[in-house]
């Protein structure tokens, strides 16, 4: 795709690479979204399209390649028709946020770093791909603002702009993607032709889909919906566990016991780093120094982690290490969700905030015109309605930490 991490040793980033646990340069991520705007090719950036002598005449030029599949295009398709379904987003960032370009289709992501450092939002058509960062120089936050605030409105006008004079494109559906219903609750097609079972109708029984469109079955515990489906990929049912019930062993530990992580032996030799992502704290900290590694520990705000629970290391599994090496174990200490009151009227938001388990009275600021916020942010909420939230929507963070607020006042 791309992409290359700034540190020396990627695997060190361990499976948090996805989630941005390693910094990437924007060009190295604007060429990446690329590969999804070519449909799985990736073309490598290019900054020098042309030089010409002062008479005009051309010394060198560059002649674009056929470039390198990376992703098959089914693949790549899949990835834009998330990133372009802007039904899906409005229930977050309402019908007409900057993701979406008034003019045509768009795919676009947005991202913010911890502590607001770094707002990023990236997109494409099928003739453009753009990439904007908005930050502090000195890697200081930006208070209450985040990604789609920050680079939002400079990505939204700079395609609006590139685009002007240019046709309407759909994004093209690849020949080895097919539209198929199947059922929201576990992902598996729904058979067009349905046989009596378990959660479906019986002859017997009396009709309740004489309304549906589709004409279709009402299956108990199951709502259709119909997407793309990669041809060749369809969804197949998972294995069928039937319940038994085990032989006791002599000397084995009581049923529903977890069993230790064993400790690899010592051999003088470099040491493969065991995973204890999931444990206890104290659990892990045992199998650690068994294996003579200096251990620091993190706490963290993870509302889905039980407390003292290992959230994530660093290195990552199955990494060589030396004796005497340094883990950090990310440790989580419980924690709220900050809740979306972006859009919300004051007292509906404060309600909300105290309602999380955050602080009973939040920080309130009053913005508005004159304040050197683009009209664009200030027009997609009420007047006397949250602009921002700081920490943003989503956060994480330990229970009645202070969330403070800006609310438009004009």
């Amino acid at each position: 795709m791309g992409v290359v991490f700034l540190r020396e040793d990627p695997v060190q980033c361990g499976v948090s690479i996805t989630l941005g646990g390693c910094e990437v340069r924007l060009l190295d991520l604007t060429s990446a979204f690329g590969v999804f705007a070519a449909q799985g090719v990736r073309h490598p950036p290019v900054a020098i399209l042309k030089v010409t002598d002062y008479r005009g005449r051309v010394l060198e030029e560059f002649k674009p390649g056929p470039g390198k599949r990376v992703l098959r295009p089914e693949v790549a398709f899949l990835i834009t028709d998330i990133l372009s379904d802007n039904d899906a987003r409005s229930f977050v960032w309402g019908p007409n946020s900057f993701l979406k370009l008034a003019s045509r289709p768009a795919a676009a992501k947005t991202g913010t770093t911890e502590y607001n450092q770094d707002g990023w939002q990236l997109g494409y058509t099928p003739d453009l791909v753009v990439g904007v960062w908005v930050g502090n120089s000195d890697g200081s936050p930006m208070g209450a603002i985040y990604g789609i605030q920050a680079s939002g409105p400079i990505w939204n006008r700079f395609m609006e702009y590139a685009h002007r004079d240019k046709p309407v494109k759909q994004f093209p559906v690849p020949p080895g993607v097919v539209r198929m219903t199947a059922c929201a609750e576990t992902g598996l097609p729904i058979d067009p032709t349905p046989t009596p079972g378990p959660g479906r109708r019986r002859d017997d029984e009396p009709r309740r889909d004489q309304d549906r469109p589709d004409g279709g079955e009402e299956r108990r515990g199951c709502t259709p919906i119909t997407d793309w489906f990669i041809k060749d990929q369809k969804p197949v049912p998972g294995p069928t566990v039937s319940p038994q019930t085990p032989t006791p062993t002599p000397g084995a530990a009581p049923a529903g016991t977890p069993a230790p992580t064993p400790t690899p032996p010592r051999s003088g030799g470099p040491l493969v780093m065991p995973s204890v992502v999931g444990r206890p704290v104290q659990e892990a900290v045992a199998v650690l120094e068994s294996l003579d590694l200096d251990i620091r520990q993190q706490a963290r705000p993870s509302p889905q982690v039980p407390p003292g629970q290992v959230v994530s290391q660093n290195p990552a599994p199955g990494t060589q290490l030396a004796p005497g090496a340094t883990v950090t174990l990310v440790v989580s200490m419980g924690g709220v969700t900050v809740p979306n009151v972006i859009g919300r009227p004051e007292a509906e938001a404060k309600q909300l905030i105290q309602q999380a388990g955050l602080v009973n009275f939040p920080t309130v600021t009053y913005q508005g015109r004159g304040m050197g916020i683009p009209d664009e942010v200030l027009n997609r909420v009420c007047v006397g309605c949250v602009l921002s939230s700081d920490p943003p929507p989503g956060a994480a963070v330990p229970p009645g930490t202070e969330v403070k607020i800006a609310v438009r006042k004009d």
